[in-house]
């Protein structure tokens, strides 16, 4: 895949989504003997060093992760995982389209007919489903996202998936007590009755604010030393980027909160091989050829990926 890799990165690297290798090292571990380096203590371990799909900076305000195949069989994270973890649980493709169903048939359901059903106050039922972008930018990145995938295709590749972080542009409280007065139909005074507005996204400082976003990190001549930066949540997210195309980072909706979407294709090294060939035949035989189990070949795989995609991303 390397060549191929490295001639489409030289081609299409600005815009694409594939996930960058800084290198391939190898590290031996030695003793010393009598001060010399002579005995091997350990083999060679080979390893990548690929770039982040998450900047450091926002780790802690991403709010979902997803990591998406385009399968079914396997595909939905238990409650237990996502209980136990919280925001670092892993969602999969079953969860998110789950999700996509529910919000669709409700807004279905919910449809008034009269003047005064129309113009009611929105529920959270009635958000923009899914992965939510925008015509233009969605446009854009399924484009790319087919480039990238008919490279994968023409290297044998199976096993990828799209990484996607979403970070919500407002504060985390903001947006509970925001979720909860939509979901309440306008409660929120009842259960909170101090609460007489709901606080803006600036009000919430970010907990201790990272070196790595901080652009001035020292005093300088026409600043007191020890004066202190304030950064507000959003602030920290304007500032946070990763070092890939301009489709990396997407500003958008998730279930009506401003969000920022962070997105990678990852896991991309897998070949379609005589071992995959049989693990393909077992589970045909296993579950059905139509399972949606996630080891097929290339070509059926990149296809399902690109339309799985293509009905969750709005």
């Amino acid at each position: 895949i390397l060549p191929k890799y490295g001639a489409y990165m030289m081609k299409h690297g600005r815009q694409s989504l594939l996930c960058r290798f800084c290198g391939l090292y190898q590290v031996k571990l030695y003793a010393t003997v009598n001060g010399t380096r002579t005995v091997e203590k350990s083999k060679a371990q080979t390893f990548a060093v690929m770039n982040a799909c998450f900047p450091a900076q926002a780790s802690k305000s991403i709010s979902e992760r997803f990591d998406l195949k385009g399968s079914s069989l396997g595909r939905q994270t238990s409650q237990s995982e996502i209980q136990s973890k919280g925001s670092l649980a892993i969602l999969k493709d079953m969860d998110l389209a789950k999700e996509v169903n529910f919000v669709r048939s409700s807004q279905h359901f919910s449809g008034g007919t009269r003047r005064s059903e129309r113009n009611a106050p929105p529920n959270f039922l009635m958000q923009k489903e899914g992965l939510h972008i925008g015509p233009s930018a969605k446009a854009r990145l399924m484009s790319q996202l087919r480039k990238d995938v008919e490279l994968l295709r023409e290297c044998n590749a199976i096993d990828y998936s799209l990484l996607v972080g979403v970070a919500p542009r407002q504060s985390p409280m903001f947006n509970y007590l925001k979720s909860l007065a939509l979901a309440t139909r306008g409660t929120i005074k009842f259960l909170f009755p101090k609460i007489t507005t709901l606080p803006t996204a600036n009000t919430r400082l970010m907990f201790g604010p990272s070196s790595y976003w901080n652009s001035i990190k020292h005093a300088t001549s026409n600043e007191k030393l020890g004066a202190e930066r304030h950064f507000t949540y959003v602030d920290m997210l304007e500032r946070c980027g990763v070092d890939a195309g301009p489709l990396s980072r997407l500003s958008g909706e998730r279930l009506g909160v401003p969000a920022i979407y962070y997105l990678g294709l990852i896991d991309f090294l897998q070949p379609y091989n005589a071992k995959k060939s049989v693990e393909y035949r077992f589970k045909g035989m296993k579950y059905g050829m139509r399972a949606g189990y996630s080891c097929i070949p290339p070509a059926p795989y990149a296809e399902r990926f690109v339309g799985f995609l293509d009905r969750h991303v709005t």
